[in-house]
């Protein structure tokens, strides 16, 4: 009798040990089953994305563009969910947006401006800061554009010191656009051109009531697409979405006229367009 007591017991501890195992079981099934249905679901989207009409797969494109705006340009998003976002957004037909026929614009590998430099109603004086820079100036010498050509070697190289004095570097709405601007755009499309300057104020008041900041890109297949800002020197929001505004209304309000050798009909087109979101 007392040989088969410790029988009893280590069959009821591999007894209890059985029971035990369902309950971990029927959580893996609970987590498969979570699996196996997210995979049918992501494989039903990319079936009838493929294999639906250009109607479509149009307005899948634009709802996935308007789910993933908000997160894909807050300032607070990691940068490796960003750029696999803006990966996904480019990869979209539809996220090129506006553009016009570019012919053989951006073939100058020499140039920061792009469809010639910028006319002004007052004479003004053209300075090189560097081989990506360059500067034009009134006749005080106050700068009223700076354009920059990035790609992504230059990234973000020469920009903080070329930049008006006036702007404040701590400004939220600055940084994001520096940030945007100058250093994922030039790695996302490989070159972009840049132009900043201030509105309003003059040489003897250094404080303008806005600055602008446009950007250029030639799309892969030629396209030349615009997205112009209009930042307020007492802008509170971090938001640049808040601040896009057209490059006729900034040639109002600086005088200058940009794009002056693209064909007229072009230009109009391009300079009217406001786009309706960030890159």
């Amino acid at each position: 009798m007392a040989g088969k007591r410790p029988k009893k017991r280590s069959a009821k501890r591999r007894s209890s040990k059985k029971k035990q195992h369902p309950r971990g079981g029927s959580g893996s099934h609970w987590l498969r089953n979570i699996v196996v249905a997210l995979l049918l679901a992501g494989g039903l989207v990319a079936g009838l994305y493929y294999f639906g009409s250009f109607e479509t797969r149009a307005k899948m494109e634009s709802l996935a563009l308007k789910w993933t705006q908000p997160l894909r340009i807050h300032p607070s998003t990691p940068a490796p969910v960003a750029a696999w976002l803006d990966a996904l957004h480019d990869s979209m037909p539809t996220s090129t947006g506006f553009t016009v026929e570019g012919g053989e614009l951006g073939r100058d590998p020499d140039s920061p401006f792009i469809a010639g430099i910028p006319r002004a109603e007052d004479p003004v004086q053209l300075a090189r800061w560097s081989d990506n820079v360059r500067i034009l100036r009134d006749g005080s010498g106050r700068s009223v554009c700076i354009a920059l050509r990035l790609d992504a070697l230059t990234s973000g190289a020469g920009t903080a010191v070329a930049l008006p004095e006036e702007i404040d570097l701590d400004h939220a709405a600055w940084q994001q656009m520096l940030h945007r601007f100058t250093l994922r755009y030039p790695k996302r499309f490989e070159d972009v051109w840049i132009y900043l300057g201030p509105i309003g104020g003059s040489a003897a008041s250094s404080r303008p009531s806005a600055h602008y900041a446009i950007v250029f890109d030639i799309t892969g297949i030629g396209g030349l697409r615009a997205l112009a800002l209009r930042i307020p020197s007492d802008a509170e929001g971090r938001r640049l979405g808040d601040y896009i505004t057209s490059i006729s209304k900034i040639e109002q309000s600086t005088g200058l006229r940009f794009l002056p050798e693209l064909d007229f009909s072009l230009r109009g087109a391009l300079s009217g367009h406001v786009s309706p979101r960030l890159w």
